[in-house]
């Protein structure tokens, strides 16, 4: 039920109550998916993803959810409804959750990350594209000189 003992129309209480998704909206699911892969991606994989920005994007996850439950009824319904009134979906609840997006994606960071599995795997990628390149130099580097050329590894 919504606030005013109507039926939930848009399902985003319902998901933020108990975790469900109405039946027939089951595709936001794999889009907000598809978002958080890319996001860890971005973060330089899995491997690379500390336990507190693995919270941080379980906590994105939901948010963005019920985001789209609620932008897929207003974009059906718009946002003013027939009294002229503000959709009761742009709440302060509503906001409140876009605004925890954004604070959750300025903690994550927008910057794309490239991950590395290990220095030595770094460097042996870093020489194989040096013999690719046939620059493979006889001097040893010292410490911070090798320096990947973008794209090549």
């Amino acid at each position: 039920m919504s606030g005013k003992g109507g039926p939930i129309i848009h399902g985003g209480i319902q998901f933020w109550k108990y975790g469900i998704v109405p039946a027939g909206k089951e595709r936001i699911l794999d889009v907000v998916d598809a978002v958080i892969q890319d996001y860890v991606a971005d973060l330089g994989g899995e491997e690379e993803i500390s336990s507190g920005q693995k919270i941080l994007l379980h906590n994105l996850k939901k948010m963005l959810t019920f985001q789209l439950l609620v932008d897929e009824h207003l974009s059906k319904n718009g946002i003013i409804d027939k009294g002229g009134n503000v959709a009761p979906a742009l709440s302060a609840f509503y906001l409140a959750a876009v605004n925890t997006a954004n604070r959750i994606t300025d903690k994550l960071g927008m910057k794309r990350v490239r991950g590395t599995e290990s220095w030595s795997k770094y460097l042996a990628a870093r020489e194989r594209a040096l013999v690719d390149e046939g620059k493979r130099s006889t001097r040893k580097a010292g410490a911070g000189e090798i320096v990947p050329q973008r794209g090549k590894i």
